[in-house]
C-alpha cells in the first residue's frame, strides 16, 4: 500500500490585506495623532459670555407685543428680571456663594451616590465645577 502525501496550500490561510484592513489601521493612525495634539501640544480655551439687558429705550410704543407673549398669552413685561435672576442665579458668583454655604463639591463628589452622574473628584477646576453645577 502506497502512502499518500497530503499537501495544504498555506497561502489561503493568510490574511489578505483588505482596504477595510487599511481603513482601519488608517483611522486608529489619525486618532492617535489627534489624542496626542489635544492632551499635549494644544492650548486651553477659554470662553467669555456677557449678557446684556436694556432696561428702556427713549422710544414710547405702549404696550408691545412680543414672540413671548404671543406663545403663552402672557404678557412679558418683567421678561428682564427673570433673565437678570436667572443669570445671577447661574452666574459664578452664586456657585461661590453657594459652596461656601453649602459644600456642593462634597456632596457633588459622594462616593455613597450615583457611580455614573456624580462629580468624580473634590478637586476638580473650578470651570469643570460649573459646568456640573
Amino acid at each position: 500500500m502506497k502512502a499518500s502525501s497530503y499537501s495544504v496550500d498555506l497561502s489561503a490561510t493568510k490574511p489578505k490585506n483588505s482596504p477595510r484592513h487599511y481603513a482601519l489601521l488608517w483611522w486608529c493612525l489619525l486618532s492617535s495623532m489627534a489624542i496626542a495634539y489635544w492632551s499635549y501640544f494644544a492650548s486651553d480655551r477659554y470662553i467669555s459670555e456677557a449678557h446684556i439687558i436694556i432696561q428702556s429705550t427713549d422710544i414710547n410704543s405702549g404696550q408691545s407685543m412680543d414672540f413671548g407673549s404671543l406663545l403663552t398669552g402672557m404678557n412679558t413685561s418683567n421678561s428682564s428680571d427673570q433673565m437678570l435672576l436667572r443669570d445671577r442665579l447661574l452666574s459664578m458668583d452664586m456657585l461661590a456663594i453657594l459652596e461656601s454655604q453649602l459644600h456642593l463639591r462634597q456632596h457633588y463628589a459622594n462616593p455613597n451616590m450615583d457611580k455614573i452622574a456624580r462629580m468624580w473628584s473634590e478637586t476638580v477646576p473650578q470651570e469643570w465645577f460649573y459646568d456640573y453645577y
